[in-house]
């Protein structure tokens, strides 16, 4: 298909696009944390380093209690407002308590089909690691108004650094590696907690605080159960956490969607929308200080659309700016527009979540609803090819709803619907697919990083652009080409793959740390950019790094990531020769 010339006209079928609110759309109903003057006087004093501190800290008292008290300061100065949060407030930490998870196995058994030896030790520490990540929400936040943690009945693995409460969409990578070392109790528990979620919401939030009950983030919930499906065969689970699965569907279905007319054809996409008049709590004076200098109805729109790319999980990438040319990095996160973008990967994500419903009535004897979802992901995979293929390039793009046009930068999510198997109506035309693809990502030269495949080729400062790589992307891109019918390709998703165990591998064994993301450009260090600091964990990162050890158990090797690792990290001839001359030692030995 040519330039999107055909298109019509474009109606949201959720609530309209934002420009001036009739309410107010708080975070959650919280005027202690999520709005209010309180929120607002103890984040703009920056007495935490982290701003997610304060909106983690538990209240002493009962919040009227603890309003009246800040009512009556007789200052804002900062050791006024540090006595203040030390006399009403605990924490944070004090809700949520590491345990060890009584499903954890030292010795999975895929760890004997590793024949690295030296990946194999690494493969052991990382399982080991699911003890340091596991956490527990305690009792007392199912009956108490003083936390901010919304509480799960069961445990969970958490990312680790700063993030101590589960995420949402990180969870389904994180799962892939507990299935991999055998925690299927604690599996289970994740996903029993987020159809506790959709019960209560209708939805699963971004993550375990009620700041974030107002967003949530890719739907992996469906993926998640066939994921636990497919190692335990549990199909009565299946049926019991499965209308969850479809409330959580129904709600994208009629609160993220977009109607697009493309000449004589219908077709419903998705997009991410998240509503909120006020800055993110957590983040409140990075997105406070952003609006300054707007008008009332500019704060709104910035307000949501921040929110909005934290719903995405790509929290922040040049991916959702409008425009090029921007007089500095704060002028650049001003213009985010995601909530008038069509995102490629949401809606590969949908179309396998169609496909998982369209198995599971299946296997549940629901011939009827089975054939309901096999027609939704028929029509999706032709809406992704006549609204986000672009033919000339051959690629997939976002799609922008102001200039009715393709968003035509690469991301390493327009792979996506590679990943998904949704990426052509007719199986017939993979091959001529795929190559288009493969062939656009060769021109890019985004397989010649030493470190992995980069997000994006534009230097932005955002932490979801180069020269940054992440677990889930690199996962989704080198699962995509070992889904190709090419050997060749098959071929490339091993090199990816050992690229991608070389850096975690040698970032763990030079600094002790898994990391969120990663330099592509610089072996075994973490990435940079964004508005927090580098976290280590890394829950995602395990749960990759996992299967892809699993995988490719037999054709991943430290012995061939050090010696390449030494060629590519040079600091002098001299130290290069004596990297060198030691891996061939190594080799040899």
């Amino acid at each position: 298909m040519g330039p999107l010339v055909g298109l019509l006209f474009i109606l949201s079928l959720s609530s309209s696009l934002v420009s001036v609110f009739s309410q107010d759309h708080h975070a959650c109903d919280c005027d202690v944390f999520c709005y209010g003057d309180l929120l607002h006087v103890i984040q703009n004093a920056s007495i935490f380093d982290d701003q997610k501190t304060y909106t983690d800290l538990n209240l002493m008292f009962d919040k009227a209690t603890v309003l009246e008290a800040f009512e009556n300061l007789p200052d804002y100065s900062e050791e006024t407002l540090r006595n203040f949060t030390s006399d009403y407030f605990s924490g944070p930490g004090n809700d949520i308590e590491q345990i060890e998870p009584s499903d954890w196995n030292c010795c999975p058994s895929f760890l004997d089909d590793i024949e690295d030896g030296a990946l194999r030790e690494w493969a052991e520490e990382l399982v080991a690691m699911w003890k340091n990540l596991t956490r527990k929400v305690n009792d007392d936040v199912k009956e108490s108004n003083n936390y901010t943690t919304i509480y799960s009945e069961n445990s969970f693995v958490v990312p680790g650094g700063r993030f101590n409460e589960f995420y949402y969409w990180d969870s389904y990578w994180t799962l892939k590696g507990l299935l991999i070392s055998e925690m299927f109790q604690t599996s289970q528990g994740m996903i029993l907690n987020y159809v506790d979620m959709v019960a209560s919401y209708g939805f699963v939030p971004n993550g375990g605080r009620i700041y974030y009950s107002s967003r949530t983030q890719p739907p992996m919930l469906t993926p998640m159960v066939k994921l636990y499906y497919d190692y335990t065969g549990d199909q009565d689970f299946v049926e019991r956490v499965l209308p969850y699965c479809e409330v959580e569907y129904q709600f994208w279905m009629r609160e993220r969607v977009v109607l697009l007319q493309m000449n004589d054809h219908q077709h419903v996409l998705n997009r991410y929308h998240a509503e909120l008049t006020d800055p993110r709590p957590e983040s409140y004076m990075h997105d406070y200080t952003l609006a300054e200098g707007l008008n009332e109805t500019e704060k709104v729109t910035l307000f949501s659309n921040l929110a909005t790319a934290s719903e995405s999980g790509w929290d922040f990438s040049s991916r959702w700016f409008n425009g090029d040319q921007f007089e500095d990095a704060d002028d650049a996160l001003r213009s985010t527009n995601i909530m008038n973008i069509v995102p490629v990967d949401l809606n590969s994500i949908l179309c396998v979540v169609e496909d998982n419903l369209a198995t599971f009535h299946s296997k549940l004897g629901s011939s009827f609803k089975a054939s309901l979802y096999r027609g939704a992901v028929k029509q999706r995979k032709e809406a992704i090819q006549e609204i986000l293929w672009n033919e000339e390039d051959g690629m997939w793009y976002d799609f922008d709803l102001d200039t009715l046009s393709h968003r035509n930068e690469y991301f390493l999510s327009n792979i996506a619907p590679m990943w998904a198997q949704c990426h052509t109506v007719d199986s017939g035309d993979n091959d001529e697919v795929e190559e288009k693809v493969v062939t656009y990502m060769e021109e890019k030269g985004l397989f010649k990083y030493p470190g992995g495949i980069p997000v994006s080729l534009t230097e932005s400062g955002q932490q979801w652009d180069f020269p940054n790589a992440w677990p889930p992307l690199q996962y989704m891109a080198i699962e995509a080409l070992d889904s190709c019918n090419s050997d060749e390709y098959k071929d490339l998703a091993l090199e990816q793959a050992q690229k991608w165990t070389r850096s975690n591998y040698l970032g763990y064994k030079n600094h002790g740390m898994m990391y969120e993301k990663y330099d592509v450009t610089r072996v075994g260090t973490g990435g940079t950019g964004g508005e927090y600091e580098l976290q280590a964990g890394f829950g995602w990162t395990n749960g990759v790094a996992l299967h892809f050890l699993n995988k490719y158990s037999d054709s991943v090797y430290y012995s061939r990531a050090q010696q390449n690792n030494a060629q590519v990290n040079t600091i002098s001839p001299v130290l290069t020769l004596v990297s060198l001359i030691y891996s061939f030692i190594r080799i040899m030995s």
